[in-house]
C-alpha cells in the first residue's frame, strides 16, 4: 500500500510538473524591424501577427496567424541556449533561420513579458518584436 502511494504521488507530481512546463502564452506583435521588402501591405499585416508560444524544457513551439493569412502556421524550434538573460530557441527552414528569445524563467513570465521572433535569410532579417502574457 505505501508503496502504491508513492507511486500515485509521483505520477501526480509529474502530471503537474508537465503542465506547468506546456503553459502557452499569447503574444501580439509590438514592433517589427524589417529588412528585404518594400511591401507595405505585407508589413502592415506582420504587425498585425498574433503568437501563441509553448515553451517546454527542450524546445519552444511557436503558432501565429496573420490576417493576410487565415492558415494558422505552426513550428517547434529546439532549445538552442539557456542564459541568464533569455533562453534561444532555433530551427531551420527552407528559406533561412528561425530563432525564437524568451525569458527564461517562469516567474518572469508569469506578468507581461518580451519575447523576439527572427527570421534570417541571406537576403533579409525579419524580427517581430512581441509583449506577450498569459
Amino acid at each position: 500500500m505505501r508503496f502504491m502511494s508513492r507511486l500515485g504521488l509521483a505520477v501526480v507530481l509529474a502530471t503537474a510538473a508537465t503542465a506547468a512546463q506546456a503553459q502557452s502564452f499569447t503574444c501580439t506583435v509590438s514592433d517589427l524591424q524589417f529588412e528585404g521588402t518594400t511591401d507595405k501591405q505585407w508589413h502592415a499585416a506582420a504587425l498585425l501577427r498574433t503568437y501563441t508560444i509553448t515553451p517546454s524544457a527542450e524546445s519552444v513551439t511557436i503558432s501565429y496567424v496573420s490576417p493576410s493569412n487565415a492558415e494558422p502556421a505552426s513550428e517547434e524550434m529546439v532549445l538552442i541556449s539557456e542564459g541568464a538573460l533569455a533562453n534561444i530557441a532555433a530551427s531551420v527552414a527552407v528559406f533561412g533561420l528561425n530563432v525564437f528569445a524568451y525569458p527564461p524563467d517562469a516567474t518572469t513570465r508569469a506578468e507581461a513579458f518580451g519575447a523576439t521572433h527572427s527570421v534570417i535569410a541571406d537576403a533579409f532579417v525579419n524580427t517581430w518584436v512581441l509583449t506577450c502574457g498569459s
